[in-house]
């Protein structure tokens, strides 16, 4: 009997949670390192980190990855799963953990939930069958627990109270328990166990206290710096915007003088063209003038010409030899063209804030350089 009690004690605790320390529900597997939960209890736990994409184990502390759907992106333990439901099955359904923290009477044959245990007979008792030991001299004598104190019992000694925790098996044992599977695990005194408990409870419930008023003032400083960001960015904004009218002034600046100069270079170079065609109009009046004056002159009166008037009349065919023999405008034009051709824009590098220049510019005219 005592290998059964035992099988089924060691069966139910594999079928635990170790969050809520009930029979599982919805027995979800961390990936990892294979310990086991209710999902409803991962979700819970995993609430307060949002902020991670994995979940560490509460048990080993390793990292088991999350996908987008978090703790129901996990797979479901479907071996567990079924010992669950065949539990259940045999222990009256889903309200199996509920029937083992409350075990039903086991002096009568209706066999209510008990509420009491009487040490001496060894029996779970329901309010009636408590009545009956406490008030029948039959039962005189016997030692009646309430429900609370039979579950600090050992399951295997049931007359033994669980006096001491194993830290390697997370149980509480009794004396007795201790040669059987646990002499090698580490063992601590049920009491002082249970005060470093609280201690532990107690210091976080104390933490939490002080966290919260923590949390609240970075929350209203969370505030105060988002105003103080924004300021800084309309700064930066500004400054941006200030540098950027500069520079667009000085662009528009650059852009007309560049403007004024080709306008500069423009007429200058129509003044240059505008001087050759007026040089090749003064030719040819002078070549008109000049055969105009020696047309008059007949054949017998040029025969017979002496002294000045024939120095005059050689004079004005060198003059007019020399307008014939001189180069035409065409030439000119083209040189002032090709220099006009010769003029380049040269841009400015990418990391100066202007236009460039124009290759030759001076301010004097091109025709006459």
């Amino acid at each position: 009997m005592a290998a059964t009690r035992g099988d089924a004690t060691g069966s139910l605790r594999n079928l635990t949670c170790p969050m809520c320390l009930g029979i599982f529900t919805e027995a979800t597997i961390l990936t990892s390192c294979g310990h086991t939960f209710c999902r409803n209890c991962l979700k819970t736990y995993d609430l307060s980190h949002q902020d991670r994409n994995y979940m560490i184990c509460p048990l080993c502390q390793k990292n088991t990855n999350l996908s987008a759907n978090r703790v129901d992106g996990l797979l479901a333990n479907v071996t567990v799963n079924k010992f669950v439901d065949d539990y259940r099955a045999k222990n009256g359904g889903a309200n199996a953990t509920t029937a083992r923290i409350r075990p039903k009477c086991t002096s009568c044959k209706p066999k209510p939930h008990a509420v009491s245990f009487c040490r001496t007979c060894n029996d779970h008792l329901c309010d009636e069958c408590r009545y009956c030991h406490e008030h029948l001299s039959v039962f005189e004598g016997h030692d009646i627990v309430s429900m609370q104190d039979a579950i600090k019992k050992c399951s295997f000694h049931r007359l033994e109270k669980k006096d001491v925790f194993c830290e390697d098996c997370k149980i509480y044992i009794c004396l007795k328990c201790l040669p059987d599977g646990h002499q090698y695990h580490k063992i601590q005194n049920r009491a002082t166990f249970g005060e470093e408990l609280q201690l532990e409870v107690d210091n976080l419930v104390k933490r939490c206290v002080t966290k919260e008023p923590e949390l609240q003032k970075n929350i209203q400083n969370v505030a105060v710096q988002q105003n103080e960001v924004t300021i800084a960015m309309q700064r930066l904004l500004n400054d941006v915007n200030n540098a950027y009218r500069i520079k667009s002034r000085r662009l528009k600046e650059y852009h007309q003088i560049l403007k004024t100069q080709i306008h500069t270079l423009e007429k200058s170079y129509g003044d240059a063209l505008n001087g050759v065609k007026f040089n090749d109009l003064q030719k040819i009046e002078g070549i008109r003038s000049s055969i105009a004056r020696i047309a008059q002159i007949d054949k017998d009166t040029l025969g017979n010409l002496e002294t000045e008037y024939l120095s005059v009349h050689k004079f004005m065919c060198k003059d007019l030899d020399y307008l014939l023999k001189e180069g035409n405008g065409c030439t000119s034009a083209e040189v002032i063209k090709n220099k006009a051709q010769r003029n380049k824009f040269k841009p400015s590098g990418k990391t100066r804030i202007t236009l460039g220049s124009i290759s030759g510019f001076t301010d004097t005219t091109p025709g006459l350089r």
